[in-house]
């Protein structure tokens, strides 16, 4: 793995390009150890085996520390996340067959002390056996939480392929995910030789062209490694030795390797590695000689750094007529397009209040206030969030204030859509929602928590009037249904 030259920078603000200065080893090695994963059928993550059917398997983990900016093995809630598959395989002359839950626990994903390794064996055991043309294979899906933000100039994908030493086609795929989990490009995998419906078993006894690479892809958002030198099978009944294949050792880029516009935002990649029998038969649809336990090692990924875009250099939160007065100074500014300023009654659970647009780029002095006119009678948090053109986003410090305001009720938003939070006065009350007209449209008995959300989707468009019942009082609000 490669070290990253980390930036030191006086600020305020804690990175929001998430593992912006780290990298990732999946090995059981590394120092410190930064992932243990969970075995299925001790050791591995996942095989072949266990129900008859492909297995899979799904274990998340929180390794950012949002309160250190730095790669820990706390303080984020589910950062990462790994999905094992076995895949569903072909079978050359019988489709029918799952040639890789034959394999059973031959063909698994552990995790070794470089990082997630899969073994795929071909053989002449009745675990292992294939014929010429058979295809067994596994993917590692590899996604960020929402709140991770890499670019695809930052994301390198370490990984090691094996060499088969001509004994098989090894290859391998890289698809990378925008950050909703969706493939930028596709990768689909065809086979040593041509066909019409993917991987070998389509040729026939005919001379067949080979591929110069047994996948096919989209123009951007994947990469692909196939072996080069693995020329054989011209005649696919009667094949010829292989020579000795190119291992895959590469370190991938989502940029330069994978097409990619450099601001891309990446919310993940796919993982999925080939192998495929194409040693000589004595005759067709007879066992091969073939004998490899291939195995290929998902190293982890490298983050580069990136430029904090703004230096914050003050932040301070202050009560003033029953409301809480923010402000804030900036010493440079880089790309800056706003600034959104988030509210919490509890310090874990934000949300946005208002924006403040940026100035852009500058070398002096900014300063910025923002005014909030809702704040609960009590412990008030707050934290900026600082937006650049490209989105990329940082986090300032949390200040609290805590404020004695006269009781009553507090609504937010005015303007709903879905859901209303409603902060009222503590112990049980009753809560009566009217149209404008004074009809009554709904009615919450016996509510005792001071913080609620109302659920508002069957609410039609319009004015609303909320009032909250206690013993001796009545609050009321107004809202608009959008």
């Amino acid at each position: 793995m490669k070290k990253l030259r980390l930036l030191l920078i006086a600020s305020l603000f804690t990175s929001g390009i998430t593992f912006g200065q780290c990298d990732l080893d999946f090995g059981s090695g590394a120092v410190p150890q930064q992932f243990t994963f969970t075995t299925l059928d001790d050791p591995d993550i996942v095989n072949a085996a266990l129900s008859g059917l492909n297995e899979s398997n799904t274990q998340s983990f929180d390794i950012w520390d949002e309160a250190t900016n730095d790669c820990g093995t706390t303080g984020g809630l589910d950062d990462i996340t790994f999905d094992f598959e076995i895949l569903n395989t072909f079978d050359h002359y019988d489709e029918n067959i799952i040639i890789d839950y034959r394999a059973q626990e031959a063909h698994d994903i552990t995790q070794s002390s470089s990082g997630l390794r899969g073994s795929i064996p071909l053989g002449t055991t009745s675990k292992t056996e294939t014929t010429t043309g058979d295809v067994r294979g596994y993917k590692i899906t590899v996604t960020f939480a929402d709140h991770v933000f890499i670019e695809a100039q930052a994301l390198t994908v370490d990984l090691t392929s094996v060499n088969t030493a001509g004994k098989a086609h090894e290859s391998c795929a890289i698809i990378f995910l925008d950050e909703n989990g969706a493939a930028y490009g596709t990768a689909t995998y065809e086979g040593f030789y041509t066909g019409t419906s993917g991987a070998s078993r389509d040729a026939t006894c005919g001379i067949p062209t080979i591929r110069t690479n047994s996948w096919t892809t989209s123009a951007t958002g994947a990469y692909t490694a196939s072996s080069t030198s693995t020329n054989n099978m011209l005649d696919p009944c009667n094949p010829t030795s292989g020579s000795s294949g190119t291992g895959n050792n590469y370190d991938v880029n989502a940029e330069t390797d994978a097409g990619l516009n450099a601001t891309d935002r990446i919310g993940g990649f796919e993982f999925i590695v080939h192998l495929e029998d194409v040693a000589a038969s004595t005759a067709d649809g007879a066992e091969t000689l073939t004998n490899t336990s291939f195995t290929s090692t998902l190293n982890g990924v490298s983050i580069a750094s990136l430029v904090l875009p703004v230096d914050l250099i003050a932040f301070n939160a202050k009560e003033k007529d029953d409301n809480i007065a923010l402000s804030w100074s900036t010493a440079s500014e880089e790309n800056n397009d706003h600034f959104d300023v988030e509210w919490s009654v509890d310090g874990d659970r934000f949300e946005k209040i208002g924006e403040v647009k940026g100035a852009g780029n500058s070398f002096e002095i900014q300063d910025y206030d923002f005014v909030h006119d809702q704040p609960i009678n009590g412990e008030n948090y707050y934290r900026l969030k600082q937006v650049d053109w490209n989105e990329r986003f940082e986090y300032s410090e949390v200040k609290s204030v805590n404020i004695e305001i006269q009781e009553g009720i507090q609504i937010y938003p005015s303007l709903v859509n879905s859901e209303l939070n409603l902060i009222k006065p503590k112990g049980k009350s009753n809560i009566l929602i009217y149209g404008i007209n004074g009809s009554l449209i709904q009615q919450i008995n016996g509510q005792e928590g001071q913080l609620l959300q109302i659920n508002t989707n069957d609410l039609p468009k319009g004015n609303f009037i909320i009032s909250v019942q206690t013993n001796d009082r009545f609050y009321i609000e107004r809202f608009i249904k959008l």
